[in-house]
């Protein structure tokens, strides 16, 4: 997804799926109504977590996507975390002499690691801003 705001992604899936505003309220099922709908897409309401689920569907993406406006492959994310923890392990269990490329290597591993991790509260405070 390229639009810039949750509103313009959210504006972008109703006319992709030709729908006006009051038919698009219908089908997600929100009592607002195509005022609430012009609301949303105007950034000036978010919409809440049921009804950001059912807009994924008809935009066939995920909420995460839809709210932070990127592809988040949960399944690269989940291995990429573990292979780092167990980089972050070994690190851990070695008597530390910065001396070794292997050394710089795990360190340099645990680094990636950290920064995903705050990466990772990026995302889980993209989705929590609703």
């Amino acid at each position: 997804m390229t639009d810039s705001t949750l509103g313009q992604r959210i504006k972008t899936i109703r006319k992709n799926i030709d729908m006006d505003r009051h038919t698009f309220a219908a089908y997600i099922k929100v009592a607002g109504g195509a005022e609430l709908i012009k609301q949303w897409e105007n950034n000036e309401k978010r919409p809440d977590e049921n009804a950001l689920e059912r807009i994924a569907v008809l935009g066939q993406t995920s909420p995460v996507t839809l709210v932070c406006g990127r592809e988040i492959n949960p399944y690269a994310i989940k291995w990429l975390f573990e292979y780092l923890e167990a980089q972050e392990r070994l690190l851990n269990k070695k008597a530390w002499s910065s001396a070794g490329q292997y050394d710089i290597w795990l360190a340099g591993q645990v680094n990636v690691l950290n920064l995903l991790r705050v990466w990772e509260m990026g995302v889980d405070k993209c989705t929590m801003e609703l």
